[in-house]
């Protein structure tokens, strides 16, 4: 008897929600000379959202300068991938501030090793990112991330992503078009996930303007608005300081 009540707590325990939370901050690359000087506050404030919507601290993974490898990344998103299979209608959220570049970049499109990848796919750079082996060392949206998301989509009730990076806005794969507007929307045709609302502080042509994104959500968020609605609130706040940023909406 014992060992029925055991197992069924054990099963029972296997598909309880869970929050999946994961915090990506790079301020000073391996590569690089130039710093990123917003990057604790945007951690900070970024932890404080999930917070208050509900998220433990307990739940939310933070990974930051040295530790946000290639590899690390794609090992956090295997983990959720994997393991939310077990939790189904769970949450899931991921934040990335730290540099992005262009797919147009001439070390991007020359590149005969990822120059397919990059159609309608934007590129964020880990710690590691190294110009001279890049292949290994860029996360392209098509290639290295929508793999992934495209698994967690399947178990998720609710799904935030949000990529603070110049260059962001076809991060996770997006639409490539854009309005006048300071946001793009994606055609849900054009869109592959079902439970993710993703938001880049700027288009795949634009470049970001340092802190600004997490601050106008935190702001936004305060007010416990659905997901779906904040671009109401983001464009009101973003539109006075000639930020121009991407959000892209669930199906749903």
């Amino acid at each position: 008897m014992k060992k029925i009540v055991l197992l069924t707590v054990i099963l029972m325990t296997s598909l309880l929600a869970k929050n999946y939370a994961l915090i990506v901050g790079i301020s000073k690359y391996k590569n690089m000379r130039m710093t990123l000087s917003h990057i604790d506050s945007d951690i900070y404030t970024y932890k404080k959202i999930l917070e208050k919507r509900g998220v433990p601290s307990i739940d939310i993974k933070i990974i930051k300068d040295g530790k946000a490898t290639y590899k690390a990344i794609k090992e956090q998103l295997a983990f959720i991938q994997k393991d939310i299979k077990k939790h189904p209608n769970s949450k899931f959220f991921m934040f990335f501030t730290g540099h992005g570049i262009s797919a147009n970049s001439r070390e991007l499109k020359y590149n005969p090793n990822i120059n397919r990848y990059l159609t309608n796919s934007g590129v964020i750079l880990p710690y590691d990112y190294d110009p001279k082996e890049l292949t290994n060392t860029i996360l392209i949206g098509k290639r290295d991330l929508r793999p992934y998301l495209t698994n967690i989509d399947k178990y998720v009730k609710e799904s935030l992503i949000i990529f603070d990076a110049c260059y962001a806005g076809n991060s996770i794969r997006g639409k490539s078009k854009r309005k006048k507007t300071p946001f793009i929307y994606s055609n849900p045709k054009d869109y592959p996930y079902n439970n993710i609302v993703y938001i880049a502080s700027s288009t795949p042509k634009n470049r970001a303007k340092s802190g600004v994104l997490s601050k106008v959500l935190d702001s936004c968020l305060v007010k416990k608005i659905d997901l779906t609605t904040l671009r109401v609130c983001m464009n009101d706040k973003l539109k006075f300081m000639g930020q121009r940023a991407a959000v892209i909406l669930a199906k749903r």
